[in-house]
């Protein structure tokens, strides 16, 4: 009788949608730990380069669904933040210091913890000697842009990231940005972003980043200029090269040239200027040095080590590592970070991944539109070449109280303009410029 109340029951049961209960979804449990072997809290913890979460009390942290083998974990942990000076910066700070759990080998290649049995206790271990420092930026631009504008910069500060990367074998990188277009954040920002494409990219000190040296330097460029190469990302850690990093210029023949092997048709082609083929493909000049010679052409940083010999310039005096430490070294200490230099490493070293998805630049954007706003368009002054040279200015209609200038006509008197809305007029030296307004949204 017990038994027939029981079958029915369990029918009942299954009518009503009760079905047998779910096999829980396995997990992975993950240690991390010091050098010392000591349990860290608060380390977040990477799975193929996507952040999972962050460790307890006891430097554990549960995986669910559990990792594939295969898969490649790895940890970091803060350990010291560096405030900014500068009014208003977002979250005041401009640089992070981890320790992480990555090691970078000579060949360029990392390694992370590669999950060989899920069932395991993954063991990551941070150490002083996989540093990793995140900048966190601040980039004004003094025109009303675009959401298209918009975009191609954030796709340049993610470019540059691991172009910074690479250059500092994988101890720098970019963090965060603050992005803001009609000069919203200017007192705050190291980079100012302008509309007029002739100004030439440059910076204002050398240093400044972290800590004041007077006065607020700044890095000025037009991003969507080809004046001094302004639209490449490699510019634009060439002059964070001299404001976070506080470097000089390295241009030959004040320094003949930075490394004499760039120049060079007899050394290894990995130390020569930087050559690719069509597809992109690196042929020469994988570890090329230095880039505040030519970041075009250069891969890698000047330093000590014979491979990337430095030439003292009256300029940049010493190798460019040799200012780097002098900046970023933990402070009399040695147990928080340690940045690593050619010399220290014995290698130069090579082409690194670029940086994984959990790490690419957070972009906060702060796009203040008005309305109106055109397309970027070529306008033509009908006296051709006669007026190459000729300042191109704004006077906005309602949207802006002041004329402002937009670049300077090329040789056939043309000029692309950008940031301008419908009825502002457009003037040259010689007459009111057409101005074909296409709306952008």
């Amino acid at each position: 009788m017990k038994e027939t109340k029981l079958v029915v029951l369990v029918i009942l049961m299954l009518l009503a949608g009760c079905g047998p209960v779910p096999k829980p979804t396995p997990s992975s449990s993950v240690i991390v730990k010091d050098f010392n072997g000591a349990p860290v809290a608060g380390a977040q913890v990477f799975q193929d380069g996507e952040l999972k979460g962050t460790t307890d009390g006891s430097g554990q942290l549960f995986l669910t669904p559990a990792p594939s083998v295969g898969a490649k974990l790895f940890a970091r942990r803060l350990m010291y933040t560096q405030p900014s000076y500068r009014p208003g910066t977002s979250g005041g700070w401009v640089a992070h210091f981890y320790q992480t759990s990555v090691a970078v080998n000579n060949d360029g290649s990392v390694t992370d913890q590669t999950v060989t049995n899920p069932k395991n206790t993954q063991t990551l271990v941070l150490s002083p000697s996989n540093a990793l420092i995140g900048w966190h930026l601040t980039a004004s631009l003094d025109w009303d842009a675009s959401d298209d504008e918009f975009k191609e910069l954030k796709k340049r500060f993610s470019d540059a990231s691991d172009y910074l990367y690479n250059l500092t074998d994988g101890q720098f990188f970019i963090e965060e940005v603050e992005l803001a277009d009609d000069a919203q954040l200017y007192m705050s920002a190291e980079i100012t972003f302008k509309v007029d494409s002739s100004v030439w990219p440059h910076s204002t000190y050398n240093g400044g980043f972290l800590a004041a040296v007077g006065g607020l330097p700044h890095i000025y460029m037009a991003p969507f200029s080809y004046s001094g190469n302004s639209h490449n990302e490699r510019t634009l850690i060439h002059e964070l090269g001299h404001l976070a990093f506080g470097l000089a210029d390295e241009y030959a023949p004040f320094s003949v040239t930075c490394t004499l092997a760039r120049s060079s048709s007899t050394v290894d082609p990995a130390f020569r200027a930087l050559k690719r083929a069509a597809d992109g493909t690196i042929l020469e000049g994988s570890r090329s040095a230095c880039f505040m010679d030519n970041q075009i052409d250069s891969n890698k940083l000047c330093s000590v080590h014979a491979d990337s010999a430095h030439n003292s310039g009256a300029w940049q005096p010493w190798p460019c590592w040799t200012t780097i430490i002098g900046a970023y070294s933990d402070p009399g200490r040695s147990d928080r970070w340690i940045v690593r230099t050619p010399d220290m490493r014995g290698a130069v070293v090579g082409t690194l991944p670029p940086l994984p998805l959990g790490l690419k630049p957070k972009i906060n954007e702060n796009n203040k539109k008005y309305s109106d706003l055109c397309k970027p368009v070529v306008v033509v002054d009908s006296h051709g070449a006669s007026a190459a040279g000729g300042s191109v200015w704004v006077r906005p209609k309602t949207w802006r109280t002041f004329d402002y200038s937009v670049g300077k006509l090329g040789s056939q008197g043309k000029l692309e303009v950008r940031g301008v809305h419908l009825n502002d007029t457009i003037q040259s030296p010689f007459e009111t410029l057409p101005f074909p307004c296409t709306i952008t949204f």
